[in-house]
């Protein structure tokens, strides 16, 4: 993680001293989900605040900022959802009726997905390092890297050192797995 994140200050990715495990709590108790293990020791060790990055500390204290990330959460994947949705139902599966809407989780029965960047977005399930990042607009829906290291080499245009075991194919996450090209 230290070299990935020397890579990516070689980019001019701005970062904050990263989020204490109390925060990281706290922001995972704020919004009803956990970090997948790798983003979570990212954010740990450095928190990136540039741009269109979330400001997960920020978070923390601002009403508008919460408001800003369900927002987007919930207005900018409400078209995937519902093209999952209906894929989903003419493969057989049913998503509905396996949970109660909240404001931290608009979508019940659909595993989470946690902005990252922009449009970038990796999903709580399952509750291990290596998930994809998905990029998302509207109803389209494609892989933007394979794993965290992948992303963020695909994102910043970074090389990696050979040590990086970048996986070849995507893991594949429920519901969401089945939407990417």
């Amino acid at each position: 993680m230290r070299v990935l994140l020397e890579l990516l200050r070689k980019k001019d990715v701005v970062f904050e001293r990263g989020l204490t495990s109390e925060e990281l709590a706290q922001i995972e108790s704020i919004f009803s989900f956990r970090f997948p293990p790798d983003l979570r020791l990212l954010l740990n060790m450095a928190h990136p605040v540039q741009d269109r990055f979330i400001h997960w500390r920020q978070a923390l204290t601002s009403e508008t900022c919460r408001k800003d990330i369900l927002h987007r959460v919930t207005t900018e994947l409400k078209e995937m959802v519902d093209a999952g949705k209906q894929l989903h139902e003419e493969m057989g599966i049913s998503f509905d009726g396996t949970g109660f809407a909240t404001e931290t989780n608009p979508f019940p029965g659909i595993p989470r997905l946690i902005p990252i960047y922009g449009n970038r977005y990796i999903p709580v399930t399952p509750h291990e390092a290596a998930n994809p990042v998905y990029s998302i607009f509207a109803a389209d829906m494609i892989y933007y890297g394979f794993d965290l290291a992948s992303y963020f080499r695909n994102e910043f245009h970074i090389t990696l050192p050979a040590a990086f075991k970048v996986p070849d194919r995507p893991k594949m996450t429920p519901f969401w797995g089945t939407l990417a090209m």
